[in-house]
């Protein structure tokens, strides 16, 4: 072969590979972005888990939903506590503003069951829940007086009284046997 020839092709392959080389250069070539790309972690993946790249090319772990990072591992959310029925209420509270779910909950703790005459609906309106006079406790009268225990402190009295009086009418009303 000539030595025109040879020069000639090194010619031809030097400026094919360079063209190449800027093309690669002028698309990213090897320094492709992985961020955002599923990914395999080092060692035993969390099957709570997913795993994709970050930034720098590492390999970070989302928790699934319902699961949140702790000490390195995807654990199972604890649902928080529901608030307390009674929380907030002080004995001065109007009766009109006691939830039927504390009413229960008083009922419960003093022994009562949902079984008894006086457990209270959901829609319960009755004389645990009427402030007809702000906080002072009305009752009831033939004369169809508006009546209500008034206030918060009343209320827990009264439900004391059904739970802890041993005529029929109280047994029977807190649910015991």
């Amino acid at each position: 072969m000539s030595q025109g020839a040879i020069i000639g092709g090194v010619v031809v392959v030097m400026i094919c590979c360079s063209a190449s080389s800027a093309a690669a250069v002028m698309m990213g070539g090897d320094d492709e972005s992985n961020v955002g790309k599923v990914c395999t972690p080092q060692g035993t993946p969390d099957p709570n888990a997913t795993y994709k790249y970050g930034a720098n090319d590492a390999c970070l772990m989302t928790c699934k939903t319902g699961y949140e990072k702790k000490d390195g591992a995807c654990v199972e959310k604890t649902p928080s506590p529901a608030p307390a029925p009674c929380a907030g209420l002080t004995d001065t509270s109007l009766a009109s503003s006691i939830p039927v779910s504390c009413l229960r909950k008083l009922l419960t703790d003093e022994g009562c069951t949902s079984n008894g005459t006086i457990w209270p609906d959901d829609d319960y309106d009755g004389w645990w829940r009427q402030s007809p006079q702000g906080t002072t406790t009305v009752y009831c009268d033939d004369q169809g007086t508006p009546c209500g225990a008034g206030n918060y402190a009343q209320v827990k009295s009264d439900i004391k009284a059904w739970a802890t009086l041993t005529d029929d009418l109280h047994v029977r009303g807190c649910g015991r046997a």
